[in-house]
């Protein structure tokens, strides 16, 4: 049997204890309602803390880091709520891999996202190679693209 990991580290910089409570309520338990809908619409559910270990910092800033278990999805839809109901104008950004701990094909990968006045802005690295490949009309695996 494969195990399978979302791994990453990212800081929520949230600049208030008032900012910092919202976030961290979201992130462990209580989503609030637009969350829950735009997880839903996703196709995804809410499902306990978001990362392995998430942790308050004393400048108010919100320290995520994950071995093992991430919902990346939910922390992002969490980060632009928080960039909305505060009004916050500064980027946001973060990067995470997929990985496994057998050597299985397709089992690796990641993504990325960016967070821009509570518009979310995502990247997969497997939607990518399928996207170029159809660019360029090759296929991949057998499998043609285009």
């Amino acid at each position: 049997m494969a195990n399978y990991q979302t791994s990453a580290a990212a800081i929520i910089p949230t600049q208030t204890k008032r900012e910092q409570d919202f976030v961290l309520r979201r992130l462990h338990s209580d989503p609030g309602p637009s969350i829950v809908r735009a997880l839903k619409k996703e196709g995804l559910q809410w499902e306990g803390p978001a990362a392995d270990e998430i942790e308050a910092q004393a400048d108010f800033g919100i320290y995520l880091y994950s071995y093992e278990c991430l919902d990346v999805d939910r922390i992002i839809w969490v980060v632009a709520e928080w960039q909305r109901h505060f009004e916050i104008t500064q980027a946001w950004s973060m990067e995470w891999a997929n990985t496994c701990d057998k050597g299985r094909l397709g089992a690796f990968g990641g993504g990325a996202a960016i967070v821009y006045l509570g518009n979310v802005e995502w990247l997969n690295t497997t939607l990518w190679v399928m996207n170029k490949a159809h660019e360029l009309g090759v296929s991949l695996d057998g499998v043609t693209c285009g």
